[in-house]
């Protein structure tokens, strides 16, 4: 006994999206979140400052503040519009990341 399938369905699962079935989004949420640790935060100023970064102090930001507003979009989001405490998480991600990233590029000026 062997399953063979389609290589329509098979090409179909390698296209990316979102699916419609509970706590989608709360996961997309958890993994982004996971990968935007607290020791991330923290070791970022310190590698960027030691590595003469510049321009790539910038990139978190450069990243949250789009999805941020994104996630608020409704014609795109439709009813998973981002609530209240997700926005303040975002906001506070934003935040620390700008304040990190001046502390790393203000010891080359």
């Amino acid at each position: 006994f062997m399953v063979k399938p389609s290589f329509s369905s098979i090409a179909g699962g390698l296209v990316p999206g979102i699916p419609k079935s509970d706590g989608a989004l709360r996961l997309i949420a958890a993994i982004t979140g996971t990968t935007c640790s607290a020791a991330v935060f923290i070791m970022r100023s310190t590698v960027v400052a030691e590595k003469g970064w510049t321009f790539q102090a910038l990139i978190l930001p450069a990243v949250a503040i789009p999805i941020f507003i994104l996630i608020n979009r409704k014609s795109l989001m439709k009813e998973y519009v981002a609530g209240t405490m997700m926005n303040i998480s975002l906001v506070v991600i934003i935040l620390y990341s700008l304040l990190t990233s001046y502390f790393a590029v203000a010891d080359f000026f």
